[in-house]
C-alpha cells in the first residue's frame, strides 16, 4: 500500500483548494492508498464539511496563527516592500523567509524524518515551495499541484510571488511532477521556464439531479469577496443591466475583505433591491438549481470549481474569457465567454439571454455532454497515472 501525503494550508474551511483536496485524497483511499494530510493552520477538525474520510489521518502542524504565510511582522512587510519595489529581489535568504519560518521547517523535517511517504504533494504554490525547499528530507516522489493561474502567481505586478523568483526558479527542478489545471498553463511554465508540466482537471464535486428550471429571475455568483473575483465589475454589470430590465435580482454568496466596499457600492447605484450579498454558503449546491444564470467575473482563476458546480445543476454560465472559464465553459454552446474588463458587452449579452430563453435552454441541454470530462473517474484516473508513474 502506497503512502500519499499531501500538504494544505486547511482542509476544514469553505474553498476550492480544500474541497477538490477532499475528493482526491478520499478516492485516493477507495483506490487502496494510505492517505496523510499536513495542515498547516489551526483549526476544527469537520469530517462532514467535505465528506473527508476518516482513515485519512491528520497532521496538524500547530501553529498559532490563521492563513498567515510567516508569523514574523517584520517578513510580511518586506515582502509587501519587495513586491512594490523589487529591493530584495535577489536575496534568496531573505526571500525563503516570506514562506515559512523556521519552526514550520524543524516540524516538517522532523514528519518526513519519521514518515517514509511514496508522494508527497504541495497543494498550491507556497506549500509545494516550502516542500521543494525541504526535498533532500523526502524520500518519495515530489508534486507541485499547482492552483492557480500562472500570470497571477508569477507575472503580475503585486502578485503573490511577484519579485520572488530568485527563490522560486531553483526549486522548480526538485519536483519529479508538476500539475496544472488547464492547458495555458502548462504552455507558459514551458515558455517562461521551460519546465515541462501537465494539465489534470478538477473533478465535479457532487452530481445533482436537480436543474434549474431556467424560470426563476435569479442570477447567482460565488466567491471571496477579494479583488480576484471581479464582484466591482459585477455590480457594474448590474447597473446596466437593471437599466433595462428590473424583474431579475443578483445573489452573491461569498465572505472577505471587500464586504463593505461591494455593500455601499450597491447602496451608491441604487441596486439594493437588486443585488443581495449573503455569507458564504457550505451547501451552495442546494441552492444552483434556484436560479437561471451563473456569473463570473474574475480576472484570473486556476480553475473555476463553482463555474463547474453550476453546470452541473443545469446553470448556463457568463464568464470572462481568462484560460480558467475557457477550460470549463464552451462558448456559445454552454454559455458565452466575454472580453475581460468588457462590462457593456457583459451587459448586454445578459440583457440578450434573459430575452430569448430557448438560447438558455439550448446552453442548458448541452450541459452534461460538455461536463463529462469532469466526472470524478476520469480524474482519478490520471491522479493514479501519475503516482503510479
Amino acid at each position: 500500500m502506497k503512502k500519499i501525503c499531501f500538504f494544505s494550508n486547511s482542509m476544514f474551511k469553505i474553498g476550492g483548494e480544500q474541497r477538490i483536496t477532499s475528493i482526491i485524497a478520499n478516492e485516493l483511499v477507495k483506490n487502496n492508498y494510505d492517505v496523510t494530510i499536513i495542515i498547516k493552520c489551526n483549526e476544527q477538525i469537520d469530517y462532514s464539511l467535505y465528506d473527508l474520510s476518516k482513515k485519512i489521518r491528520l497532521i496538524f502542524l500547530n501553529m498559532n496563527y490563521d492563513f498567515r504565510l510567516n508569523n514574523i511582522k517584520l517578513f510580511e512587510y518586506l515582502r509587501i516592500l519587495n513586491r512594490e519595489y523589487g529591493i530584495l529581489k535577489y536575496n534568496k535568504f531573505i526571500i525563503r523567509h516570506f514562506f515559512c519560518s523556521n519552526k514550520i521547517l524543524r516540524k516538517l523535517k522532523e514528519i518526513f524524518k519519521n514518515n517514509k511517504f511514496d508522494v508527497v504533494i504541495g497543494v498550491a504554490g507556497d506549500r509545494s515551495f516550502i516542500l521543494s525547499y525541504l526535498k533532500k528530507y523526502i524520500k518519495g516522489k515530489l508534486i507541485f499541484w499547482n492552483h492557480m493561474n500562472f500570470d497571477a502567481h508569477f507575472k503580475n505586478k503585486k502578485s503573490r510571488y511577484y519579485n520572488e523568483e530568485s527563490f522560486i526558479k531553483p526549486l522548480f527542478k526538485n519536483f519529479d511532477s508538476i500539475i496544472n489545471l488547464n492547458k495555458d498553463d502548462v504552455i507558459k511554465f514551458k515558455k517562461y521556464y521551460n519546465i515541462n508540466s501537465i494539465a489534470i482537471n478538477n473533478c465535479k464535486s457532487f452530481i445533482s439531479n436537480e436543474k434549474s428550471s431556467l424560470n426563476n429571475n435569479k442570477f447567482i455568483s460565488c466567491g471571496r469577496l477579494v479583488e480576484q473575483k471581479g464582484f466591482e465589475y459585477l455590480i457594474e454589470i448590474m447597473k446596466l443591466f437593471v437599466m433595462n430590465n428590473k424583474e431579475y435580482i443578483l445573489d452573491i454568496y461569498g465572505d472577505g475583505p471587500l464586504r463593505d466596499k461591494l455593500i455601499n457600492k450597491i447602496k451608491e447605484y441604487g441596486l439594493s433591491n437588486y443585488v443581495n450579498i449573503y455569507p458564504t454558503n457550505k451547501n451552495i449546491e442546494k441552492l444552483y438549481p434556484n436560479y437561471d444564470l451563473y456569473l463570473n467575473t474574475s480576472i484570473y482563476e486556476g480553475f473555476g470549481l463553482v463555474t463547474l458546480e453550476a453546470l452541473e445543476c443545469g446553470l448556463p454560465v457568463i464568464g470572462f474569457d481568462i484560460p480558467a472559464n475557457r477550460t470549463i465553459i464552451d462558448n456559445n454552446k454552454t454559455g458565452k465567454l466575454i472580453k475581460r474588463y468588457d462590462i457593456k458587452e457583459y451587459a448586454r449579452i445578459l440583457l440578450k439571454l434573459v430575452k430569448e430563453k430557448n438560447i438558455l435552454m439550448q446552453y442548458q441541454n448541452n450541459i452534461e455532454s460538455s461536463i463529462k470530462k469532469f466526472n470524478k473517474e476520469t480524474v482519478i484516473k490520471e491522479w493514479i497515472n501519475i503516482i503510479e508513474k
